[in-house]
């Protein structure tokens, strides 16, 4: 079934150390998602698809009743924030940069067990259907307003987290602006988590890989790299030259960003400053 839609030479570029990036890695992976998830199931959030590449931001759910990322059963019902870019090639998916929150789920396994419900909340930001090449305006108007949608992303990310300038990328931001990541913030609490990343690492260097645009969504595959100079998530400074990677969709209303949701390799960031050590449950000491 999965060779109907993905290519059997499927490349994975963001798959973590020590784990394949082919076609048997994505069955592998699936395969214990579903043994530790059985009643595993994932809701589509937003969709974006320009040309041959495809952008998709989803919600995983189900009960942990099998081993999952070496935890053994808790019972508990877990929610898995992800983001996919795809390649697309003769009709089939070929390549896949993939980003879930999986210090998220290490948080949800270590938290105290609640009475949570096992049903499928509505989303937040469902799927806006966008214009097809054959109604009114086609798809010439979509790239248009893709292209526009891309700038103003592109000049936002450059205020940010290039310069440090918080008052432009303030500017570029709607009113009510929401951040969706670890935790929701605001246009103040965006600036504040700006400023801590920049204390922490003082030359951070971003750089866009690839983006995926269509009409009013605009999906961007990035890298951060810099120095670990200052505290950073309680961890004090250590020196070490680091890089992460993640994947954000931005959401443009009336010629601002009204929304935006990341998902980052924050599991592998803290890694690298030796906040965790690979299939530890815990926080190193």
């Amino acid at each position: 079934m999965l060779t109907q839609v993905v290519s059997p030479d499927l490349v994975i570029h963001t798959a973590p150390p020590g784990e394949g990036s082919s076609l048997e890695s994505l069955r592998h992976t699936l395969a214990t998602a579903r043994a530790g998830l059985p009643d595993f199931a994932f809701r589509i959030d937003d969709l974006i698809v320009a040309g041959d590449a495809v952008a998709v931001r989803t919600t995983v759910q189900g009960t942990h009743l099998g081993e999952f990322f070496g935890a053994p059963p808790t019972g508990k019902w877990l929610q898995i924030a992800a983001v996919d870019i795809w390649s697309v090639e003769d009709d089939k998916l070929a390549e896949n940069w993939h980003l879930e929150d999986i210090l998220g789920v290490m948080e949800q396994l270590a938290a105290p067990s609640t009475a949570e419900s096992g049903a499928m909340p509505t989303p937040a930001n469902p799927v806006v259907i966008q214009l097809s090449p054959d109604s009114e305006y086609g798809a010439a108007a979509s790239a248009a307003s893709g292209e526009a949608s891309t700038e103003l992303v592109q000049r936002f990310r450059r205020a940010l987290f290039g310069r440090g300038d918080l008052g432009a990328a303030d500017g570029l931001l709607a009113p009510g602006f929401v951040w969706h990541g670890t935790a929701s913030m605001g246009v103040a609490g965006l600036q504040e988590h700006a400023i801590a990343l920049r204390a922490a690492f003082p030359d951070l260097t971003p750089t866009v890989d690839r983006v995926v645009a269509e009409g009013d969504r605009v999906a961007v595959l990035w890298t951060l790299s810099g120095t670990h100079l200052g505290d950073y998530r309680e961890v004090p400074a250590t020196g070490n030259g680091v890089s992460t990677s993640g994947i954000d969709i931005y959401r443009i209303e009336n010629g601002k960003i009204a929304e935006a949701w990341t998902v980052g390799d924050d599991l592998g960031l803290l890694m690298q400053l030796g906040a965790y050590r690979r299939g530890d449950g815990d926080p190193a000491a």
